[in-house]
């Protein structure tokens, strides 16, 4: 299985793949100096190995390193910034409406 990789000319997306297949990916899209989260989603026969983790990882190490704030549309992300704020605080862009699930 290949390590997340970000994807920029496919409709903006970090992607695990397995053998050739996208077993995992997290779909994005960049305008100026800010990146907005929308979906996150893993092969229901992976799940549960953190797959998930190491795009969101990997997402926020690309947003670190190219000075972008994160909007996230995204539940799993959203969450995950909640829970780890301090972890995230430098990139999450709080102040700007998000959706919440429903």
């Amino acid at each position: 299985m290949s390590k997340a990789e970000f994807v920029p000319n496919d409709k903006g997306s970090f992607v695990i793949l397995e053998d050739g297949e996208r077993v995992a990916e997290m779909v994005i899209g960049i305008v100026g100096e800010e990146m907005s989260v929308y979906h996150t989603a893993v092969l229901e026969r992976l799940q549960g190995q953190g797959l998930a983790k190491q795009l969101l990882d990997t997402m926020a190490e690309y947003a670190r390193d190219n000075n972008l704030m994160v909007t996230t549309y995204c539940p799993f992300v959203q969450g995950q910034f909640r829970k780890q704020e301090d972890q995230y605080s430098d990139i999450w862009k709080k102040d700007k409406p998000q959706l919440k699930a429903m």
